[in-house]
């Protein structure tokens, strides 16, 4: 090769390398209730390519020079066995990775850890009494769970129950709403709405006292209808009061659903929405879901229920199923995917790897090392598996927004439209049987 061939090559090599779409990964690791973890090892792009780091009080943690896109891996060991979590083809610069179901290092007494608890009591005064046909109920928002509350008493006394994870005690809002309900058990009329903030909860206490006076409030009216897929019973539908953040009161569960069309009187309370959703499932297991925010007196919605996900492989109750297995299932349109494996002890479900991916499979961890990979574990063979997708979750980076909800009820599930779909279990075991 000539002296000039030869330095145009090196000149390509260099300038190819200079064109690298390299980043600061400034990020944090948190559990799905926003709170961030400390020492919690984060692992960015493949394996040796950046040194380890690790979270600081704040949960957060800084890689320099990584190239787009990129995976993450975060290992939490408190969380019992310990719990893996896998990000695939990140390309934000700020992900907020999330480790499902747990906690800061200091607040494992137990293993599982044990929620803390305290009740709420009170009285509700106002509205038009407390009659034969009227139901009142009260609600505990905070900004990072959800307390379904409970309904009071004849007399207008109520005592809710309240449990939370994360710290001794929490903040937030009393809600109390009370209407009269129709021949069919449907609302009618709503005659009161009235909130009591900045409620202190202490872990086992008994707080009393926290009485809510009930203003009027205007009764409007929502309707649609809700389609699902062939083969799925549309089984349950609910009806709530979004109260912003983690706030949600509850007012109507109907299941079965007697009819695809609904219509159903609201309170109109300022700064709250009305949120309608659709359960359904079908003979395997697989749960499909439909979420919508409606205005009183807007046109009707249609809710239009997607295919779950269905699990391919693994087969059901396979077995010798060894670490490096490669999991695959059907697409879902709109989402990514958020792949989950855990371990069965007795009757307790240890999370074991959770994976955020656009792809239809994910081949989990293999044996390395004194690493026995994953499925693995010290307690039995027994495993779970399942998969769910949601449109809340787009693309991966939009996963990494902010805390993972599987359940999609935390923060802001209520807020906007989105649909879901979450695939039945499906049991495998490691030894052949």
């Amino acid at each position: 090769m000539s002296v000039w061939r030869r330095a145009i090559s090196a000149a390509a090599v260099v300038l190819a390398a200079g064109c690298k779409d390299t980043i600061t990964v400034n990020g944090m690791v948190v559990n799905h209730l926003g709170i961030p973890l400390e020492h919690a090892n984060v692992m960015i792009g493949a394996y040796g390519q950046h040194e380890p780091a690790f979270t600081g009080a704040d949960g957060r943690f800084t890689v320099k020079d990584v190239e787009k896109p990129y995976d993450a891996q975060v290992s939490f060991v408190p969380t019992c066995l310990g719990h893996m979590v896998v990000y695939q083809g990140l390309k934000r610069s700020d992900p907020v990775l999330t480790v499902i179901g747990a906690l800061p290092t200091a607040n494992y007494q137990s293993c599982p850890p044990n929620p803390w608890s305290a009740e709420i009591a009170g009285a509700l005064s106002g509205g038009t009494g407390f009659m034969a046909g009227h139901l009142s109920r009260v609600a505990f928002s905070a900004q990072d769970f959800i307390s379904w509350g409970a309904y009071a008493a004849a007399d207008g006394n109520f005592s809710s129950p309240v449990a939370w994870t994360g710290r001794d005690s929490v903040s937030g809002d009393l809600h109390a709403l009370q209407w009269q309900e129709d021949a069919n058990g449907l609302p009618a009329t709503y005659t009161g709405y009235g909130t009591r903030p900045g409620v202190v909860v202490t872990a086992g206490a008994s707080l009393t006292g926290q009485d809510v006076a009930l203003a009027s409030v205007v009764t409007g009216q929502v309707s649609g209808t809700a389609t699902v897929p062939a083969g799925y019973l549309d089984v349950m539908r609910t009806l709530g009061l979004r109260l912003g953040g983690y706030g949600y009161l509850p007012i109507l569960e109907e299941s079965p659903t007697p009819a695809a069309s609904f219509t159903y009187q609201v309170p109109q309370v300022s700064g709250a929405k009305v949120a309608v959703r659709v359960w359904a499932t079908n003979a395997a297991g697989d749960v499909s879901t439909s979420n919508r925010t409606l205005a009183p007196g807007a046109p009707a919605a249609s809710l239009v229920l997607p295919e779950a996900v269905a699990l391919l492989q693994p087969p059901a109750a396979a077995t010798g199923v060894m670490p490096g297995a490669r999991f695959e299932w059907t697409p879902f349109t709109g989402g990514v995917y958020i792949f989950a494996l855990a371990q069965v002890y007795g009757q307790t479900i240890l999370p074991q790897i959770t994976a955020v991916t656009a792809a239809t499979s994910f081949a989990s961890l293999p044996r390395s090392g004194v690493f026995c990979g994953m499925p693995c574990g010290s307690l039995g063979d027994q495993f779970i598996w399942g998969v769910s997708a949601s449109t809340r979750y787009p693309t991966v980076d939009a996963a990494a927004g902010g805390p993972i909800d599987l359940n999609y009820s935390g923060a802001g599930a209520f807020d906007a439209d989105f649909d879901a779909a979450m695939s039945g279990p499906r049991v495998l075991y490691t030894a052949a049987r």
